[in-house]
This record gives C-alpha cells, structure tokens and sequence, in this order.
C-alpha cells in the first residue's frame, strides 16, 4: 500500500512492464485513508470507490488498485478517454513500459499493488515515502 497524503505527487505508474488488459472501477464511499481510517473503518480499502487496473506479465498478473479518499474528486486512467474512469469493466489492450503512468488521482489518496506469486522475489521498499523511479521489488518481470 502506498498512501499519497495532500503534499505528495497524485500520479501513478506502473510497477512492472506488460498490457494493461482491463480495468475495473467499482462504486463505494469517501472515507479518509489515514491512520485514523485504518483505525475506525472496518474494511475500508473495499468500502471506498476504487479502480483496479490489471496489467498482463509474462510472469503473472499484477494489480494495481487506486483507492479514493474523502475529498478525491475522481480518478483517470491512462486508455480510458473520459473524465472520470466510468464504473465497470473496460477491456483493453495497451501496452505499458515499467514506468508509465498508469492514472491520476485528482488530489490523493492510495494506491494497492498486488502481485501474482512468482512475479518477484523480494521488496527492495521499505514502509514510508517512494521516490519517482526507485524499485518496488526485485526480480520483477522488465
């Protein structure tokens, strides 16, 4: 998980290169993604609206999950030509480059990375902030 407070950049890019092959952008609530979240909404990172963008490797699938807080406004998405990502499910086929930006957050918020078993063979992150460019995981697919 990595939480993008109010004075953090709001873009997100992609942790591994592969083809984006759908994205899934769910309805939910607005609750703030803090401490104080964490603390006192149960399950709140399924409760809050999020997208789940899906990127194809050839050693597994990785998942990328944008979670919205209170006050984020909307999310868009890199391949979805819309003002906010539409609640759904769309296919696509577009090809990303370890790096690319995946979507922006029109304020901040959070954003999940899930791996595929196989896909690395260990975090190179520690808990706190992550610069631009610096590694998540080592042994990931190029």
């Amino acid at each position: 998980m990595v939480y993008l407070s109010p004075r953090d950049y709001h873009r997100v890019h992609s942790p591994v290169t592969g083809t984006i092959r759908k994205v899934h952008s769910m309805p939910g609530d607005y609750y703030p993604v803090n401490a104080i979240g964490l603390r006192h909404v149960p399950n709140l990172f399924v409760r809050n609206r999020r997208v789940a963008i899906f990127v194809d490797t050839p050693a597994g699938q990785v998942a990328v999950v944008m979670v919205v807080a209170i006050v984020v406004g909307r999310i868009t998405v890199t391949g979805i030509d819309a003002w906010d990502v539409p609640i759904g499910t769309h296919e696509l086929s577009l090809h990303v480059a370890r790096g690319d930006e995946l979507g922006i957050f029109h304020l901040g918020s959070t954003a999940v990375v899930l791996f595929e078993r196989g896909c690395f063979d260990r975090w190179l992150s520690a808990e706190g902030p992550i610069r631009f460019g610096a590694p998540l995981v080592a042994g990931s697919p190029a």
